[in-house]
C-alpha cells in the first residue's frame, strides 16, 4: 500500500503542474482530426519496419495508447482481443493458445511456451512477467502461424512482439495515468521523456498496480510494481545505441481454485464441499464430514532484466546487436486441491545475444540475416519453506529430487525477399537451430544431504523453412500464399524422462486490400497445420513418486489443424471506428498417454486414447467493437463497446467432464472525455459486463475431485489522463 501512495503523490503532482499547460483557452473546441480512413500501422514483424497492411504475415498490431483507452492493463487482456487467441492462467503466469496451438508445459520450471515472446526484441521464455512487459508499450504484434525462420523455436503458434517506448530527442514529454476502481483497485502509470543532449535521451517509466482478491479467500489478488529506464545515444550519423534496465516485484495472490462443477450462482467462493463419499478421496486429508475452506496461496516474484540494442548503418545494410541478460526468482507457495498445498522456490538466469544484418530499406532485394545465442539455468529449491497453514504434501525421504535446469540454443538464420516484376516478389528463409536440455538430479536422504549429482540430457538439431510469394492485385490489394515450418524445443522431466520437439508444418494463404478511400482494411488468411509431437503436461505413472503418479511432459499426440480468420477495421467518418474479427478452427487429434498410477512399486496402467480438439481451441471466435466520438463545446466524448464472443472448447486433456467451457460472450464498455487539447482526458470503463466467469484452467488429476481457475469478475474504474 505504501508503494502506491508514494507513486499517487508523484503521479498527482504531475497531474496538477501539468493540467494547466495540458488546457487551451478557456472555451476553445478540441481540432478534430481532418483526415479520414484508417491510419496506417508501421510494424517490425519482419526485422524491419513495414507498413502492416503489406506484410504477408497474418498479424494485429494494437497501440498502447488504445490498450490503456480501453483499460488493457496486461498483455494477456490485449492478446485476448485478437483474433484466434486464447489466454490460459498457469502457476507461472499466463499461457498463450494461438489456432489452437499452445502449452502449460512452461509453468514447470525448464518447461518452454509454444508462443515465442519477445520484449523490444529480447526473448523472453518467463512467463510470469505481466506487470512488466505491459508497462510504457508503444504497440504490441501478434504473429499468428509458425515463424520458425526469423524468430526461431518456440514459435510454433507464432509471435508476440511488445515494443516500448523508446527516447525522443526534442522536448521533455511523458504522461500520467491514474487508475481506481472496485476490488479498491488502484493503478499508476506515468512515463517521462528527457533529452540530455543534443545526441542524447534518457526515458523513465514506473507502474504501481493493486487490487483485492476476485476469490472469496481473498485469491487472485494485485500488488506489484515495476520501473524501466532506457537511454538512446545517436552517437553518430550512423551508430545508435539504446540501453535499457529494468525490474519488477510481485507479491498480490495467485488466483485460487473453486470446486467443480462450478457454481454459477456463486462461481468465486472457494470452499470445497464436505465429502459424501464420491467427490474426493477419504484418503486425503482434510477432505472429511466438514467442508475445506481453501487459503489464498502467497508468492513473491521477482524479475530484472538488462539489455541493448546497437545499430550500425552501412549504407547497404544495418546492423543490429541485441545482448541481454535476466534474472528472475519465484517464490509461491499455492492451495489449488483441497488435500494439499505445494510450495515452489526457483530462480532462472538467462543470458541471449542476436546479432543481425538486414538490408537498406530502399533496397530492391529486402534481405536479413543473423546468429542468435541463447542460454537459461534454472535453480529449484527441493525443500521451500511452507508459508502456508494448510497441510502440505510431503517430500518421502529418500528421494531422487530434480535441483538444476539447463537450457542451450544456438542458430544461424536467413531470409530474403526478391522482386520478379514490379508486382510479383518470392520470399525464402531458412533457420538452423542446436538444442540442448539438461535436468540435475540429487538422491537426498535428509533436507541436508545428498549424494553425488546426476544429469539428464536431450539434444537434438533442427532445420526450419519458409518459402512464399505475394502479388499486388492493385496499389491497395495483396494477396500472398507461404509454406513455413517450426519447432517447439524437447526437454527433460523431472524424474529423468525425455520428450522431443513439436514439429509443425503450416500452410497459408492471405488477402489483404484497402477500399473506399482508404476507410476500410479487409484482411483474410487461411491455413493447414500438420502438427506432430505435441507435448502435453500429464499424470504419468512414477514410482518414484509417493503418489504413484508425477506430472510429466510427453508427446501425446499428433494434430491436424485448419482454418482461416477475417479481419475488418472501418473508419467511415472522422467520428465513428468500427472493429470486427471472425475465426474459424478446426482441430482435431488422436491424444494416448498412460494415466496410470503405480502401488507398491507397481503399475498399474491406465491407457487414454481420446480423439478429438486440444485444449483452447473454440470453432469459431471472434471481436466486434464501435467507436463514436462525440465534439462538444469543449472537448470530446468517445463511447466505444467492444464484444468478445466464443464458442465452446475444452481447458485441458484430462479425461474430466468438468474441464469443457461453454460458448459465451464477454462485453466492455469505455467513456472517454478529452479535454481542449487533447492533452488530458477521464475515463470511465466496465469490462465483462455479463459478469460471467470462463473457465481457464481444470485440474483434474486421478481423483474424483476437481477445480477450477476462472477469469476475472466484472470489473469497472474511473481515470485520470494527463500528457505533456
Amino acid at each position: 500500500m505504501e508503494k502506491c501512495k508514494i507513486l499517487a503523490g508523484t503521479a498527482l503532482t504531475l497531474v496538477l503542474a501539468t493540467a494547466a499547460h495540458a488546457q487551451t483557452a478557456e472555451g476553445q473546441a478540441t481540432a478534430a482530426t481532418d483526415t479520414t480512413g484508417v491510419q496506417e500501422v508501421i510494424v517490425t514483424a519482419e526485422r524491419r519496419s513495414t507498413k502492416i497492411e503489406r506484410t504477408p504475415i497474418a498479424i494485429t498490431a494494437i497501440s498502447g495508447n488504445d490498450a490503456r483507452k480501453k483499460g488493457l492493463n496486461s498483455v494477456g487482456d490485449i492478446l485476448a482481443q485478437t483474433p484466434a487467441v486464447v489466454v490460459q492462467n498457469s502457476t507461472k503466469g499466463q499461457a498463450v493458445f494461438i489456432r489452437g496451438i499452445g502449452s502449460t508445459g512452461d509453468a514447470q520450471e525448464g518447461g518452454d511456451p509454444a508462443v515465442n515472446l519477445n520484449i523490444d526484441g529480447v526473448y523472453e521464455q518467463q512467463a510470469i512477467i505481466p506487470l512488466a512487459s505491459s508497462l510504457d508499450v508503444n504497440r504490441v504484434e501478434v504473429l499468428r502461424g509458425p515463424q520458425g525462420t526469423l524468430y526461431g523455436r518456440n514459435s510454433n503458434a507464432g509471435s508476440v512482439n511488445i515494443i516500448t517506448n523508446d527516447p525522443t530527442l526534442g522536448a521533455v514529454s511523458g504522461y500520467v495515468n491514474v487508475d481506481v476502481g472496485n476490488y479498491d483497485s488502484k493503478r499508476i502509470e506515468t512515463a517521462v521523456n528527457v533529452p540530455l543532449s543534443d545526441k542524447v535521451a534518457a526515458r523513465l517509466a514506473v507502474v504501481g498496480n493493486q487490487h483485492d482478491g476476485y476469490y472469496s479467500n481473498g485469491g487472485g489478488s494485485a500488488d506489484g510494481y515495476a520501473a524501466r529506464a532506457k537511454v538512446k545515444a545517436w552517437a553518430t550519423d550512423r551508430l545508435t545505441v539504446t540501453v535499457s534496465g529494468l525490474y519488477s516485484r510481485e507479491t498480490g495472490n495467485p488466483a485460487s481454485t473453486v470446486p467443480a462443477p462450478l457454481n454459477t450462482s456463486d462461481p468465486y467462493n472457494t470452499t470445497y464441499p464436505a465429502y459424501d463419499g464420491t467427490n474426493g478421496n477419504p484418503y486425503f486429508p482434510p477432505l472429511s464430514a466438514s467442508a475445506t475452506v481453501m487459503p489464498h496461496g502467497v508468492q513473491d516474484v521477482k524479475f530484472s532484466q538488462v539489455n541493448a540494442q546497437i545499430d550500425y548503418n552501412f549504407d547497404f545494410a544495418t546492423l543490429t546487436v541485441l545482448p541481454a541478460f535476466s534474472h528472475t526468482y519465484q517464490y509461491a507457495d499455492t492451495a489449488l486441491l483441497p488435500f494439499g498445498a505445494s510450495a515452489q522456490e526457483t530462480s532462472e538466469d538467462a543470458r541471449s545475444l542476436e546479432a543481425r544484418l538486414a538490408s537498406s530499406p530502399t533496397s530492391r532485394i529486402t534481405w536479413v540475416t543473423g546468429l542468435y545465442a541463447y542460454s537459461a539455468d534454472d535453480h529449484r529449491n527441493p525443500f521451500p519453506e511452507e508459508s502456508l497453514d494448510f497441510v502440505h504434501a510431503a517430500v518421502s525421504l529418500p528421494a531422487n529430487q530434480a535441483i538444476r535446469y539447463s537450457s542451450r540454443s544456438y542458430a544461424a538464420f536467413g531470409q530474403v525477399t526478391v522482386p520478379v516484376t514490379d508486382r510479383f516478389r518470392l520470399t525464402g528463409g531458412a533457420r538452423y537451430t542446436h538444442d540442448l536440455k539438461a535436468t540435475a538430479f540429487g538422491y537426498y536422504t535428509s533436507e541436508t544431504e545428498r549424494t553425488a549429482v546426476s544429469v539428464n540430457t536431450n539434444a537434438y538439431s533442427r532445420s526450419t523453412y519458409k518459402g512464399g510469394a505475394q502479388y499486388d492485385l492493385s496499389a491497395a490489394t495483396m494477396i500472398y500464399g507461404q509454406v513455413s515450418t517450426g519447432f517447439k524445443a524437447g526437454g527433460v522431466n523431472p524424474n529423468g524422462s525425455s520428450y522431443d520437439p513439436e514439429e509443425i508444418t503450416a500452410y497459408e494463404a492471405g488477402l489483404k486490400t484497402r477500399f473506399f478511400d482508404n476507410k476500410v482494411h479487409l484482411n483474410l488468411s487461411a491455413y493447414n497445420y500438420i502438427y506432430d509431437g505435441y507435448q502435453a503436461r500429464v499424470n504419468a505413472p512414477d514410482c518414484s513418486d509417493s503418489n504413484g503418479y508425477s506430472q510429466q511432459t510427453i508427446n501425446a499426440a499428433n494434430l491436424k489443424n485448419y482454418g482461416g480468420e477475417a479481419e475488418v477495421n472501418a473508419a467511415p467518418t472522422r467520428h465513428d471506428r468500427f472493429y470486427a474479427t471472425a475465426a474459424y478452427l478446426h482441430a482435431n487429434g488422436r491424444f494416448q498417454y498412460d494415466n496410470g498410477t503405480c502401488s507398491a512399486g507397481v503399475i498399474t496402467h491406465d491407457y487414454l486414447d481420446i480423439t478429438g480438439a486440444p485444449p483452447n481451441s473454440p470453432k469459431w471466435s471472434g471481436l466486434i467493437g464501435y467507436e463514436h466520438r462525440f465534439d462538444l463545446p469543449r472537448g470530446a466524448l468517445s463511447a466505444r463497446v467492444d464484444m468478445r464472443w466464443s464458442g465452446a472448447y475444452d481447458t485441458s486433456i484430462d479425461d474430466s467432464e468438468y474441464d469443457h467451457q461453454d460458448s459465451f460472450t464477454r462485453t466492455d464498455a469505455t467513456f472517454v472525455y478529452t479535454l481542449p487539447g487533447d492533452k488530458v482526458s477521464i475515463r470511465a470503463y466496465v469490462r465483462n459486463i455479463e459478469d460471467k466467469a470462463q473457465k481457464l484452467f481444470t485440474l483434474a488429476p486421478p481423483i474424483p475431485f476437481a477445480a477450477l481457475e476462472l477469469s476475472d469478475p466484472r470489473t469497472y474504474g474511473v481515470s485520470l489522463m494527463v500528457q505533456y
